[in-house]
């Protein structure tokens, strides 16, 4: 958010997540199967261990 305004993401969702999924395969931009694409698409949430010997470790 800047200025009062919220950005639009970098490559907005549509309603249809397949049909975006095969658009991109037939455009050459993913090989990739329908699941993988969605999980490289999902936010990523970064996840710490805490160690014993008080440090933490991101996985």
């Amino acid at each position: 958010m800047i200025n009062g305004m919220i950005l639009p993401d970098t490559e907005p969702v549509g309603a249809d997540p397949q049909a975006d999924w095969r658009a991109a395969v037939a455009s050459g931009r993913t090989t990739l199967g329908f699941l993988d694409w969605l999980a490289m698409r999902a936010p990523r949430v970064e996840q710490k261990l805490h160690c014993e010997d008080d440090r933490d470790v991101a996985l």
